[in-house]
């Protein structure tokens, strides 16, 4: 069941990638990679990793006159500082904790660490709408990062997020898209929840 869910995920997130061939841009959503151990360090790695480092910054959805992207928006974080004694940075995995505020709608935040996207970056995905209809958001998190061996670090400082709402930002000119974003959005979501069930 959970190949299958796996697979359910990954093609939902294909999909993506390429939604709608007819415009001229596809929306491009990282999706999770998520962190595994490695059985060799597991019981021999026994120092954790410090404390991570991060900014976020905010992109939101322009469904006005944009084919990338349009129904979604996404907070980056971006990993400035994070280290371990044994596990190289790219095979370090992060978890992201929700510390307080209010989170964009429909926001999902995985329980499990994830690994780093290109090296660098973690993303989190939201819905969005039309730039005249987007709420307004204010939330905190904090980043733990994850060796090889399952070791812990502590929580890092408070990284804050947050949006005025109704200021949308074009990634790319072309056409209306169309309504293909928040259906496989809502698909992804779902196939990761029951993933979580059946684990």
């Amino acid at each position: 069941m959970n190949a299958i869910l796996r697979a359910l995920v990954g093609a939902a997130i294909a999909w993506v990638f390429v939604v709608d061939a007819g415009h001229a841009s596809a929306c491009s959503l990282a999706g999770p990679a998520p962190h595994e151990l490695d059985p060799a360090e597991v019981g021999v790695d026994v120092t954790p990793p410090t404390p991570p480092r991060a900014v976020a910054t905010v992109t939101r959805s322009e469904t006005t006159n944009s084919a990338q992207c349009g129904g979604f928006g996404t907070i980056t974080l971006t990993i400035v500082d994070a280290a371990d004694d044994r596990t190289p940075r790219e095979e370090l995995g992060f978890r992201v904790v929700i510390e307080g505020g209010k989170v964009p709608p429909d926001m999902h935040v995985l329980d499990e660490p994830q690994r780093l996207f290109a090296g660098k970056n973690l993303f989190l995905h939201f819905s969005d709408p039309d730039p005249d209809d987007q709420e307004s958001f204010a939330f905190q998190l904090r980043l733990i990062s994850v060796d090889l061996a399952g070791n812990e670090s502590e929580p890092s400082e408070v990284i804050g997020a947050s949006d005025p709402g109704g200021s949308g930002c074009a990634l790319a000119r072309g056409t209306r898209p169309s309504a293909w974003p928040g259906v496989l959005f809502a698909v992804v979501l779902a196939a990761l929840a029951l993933r979580r069930k059946s684990s």
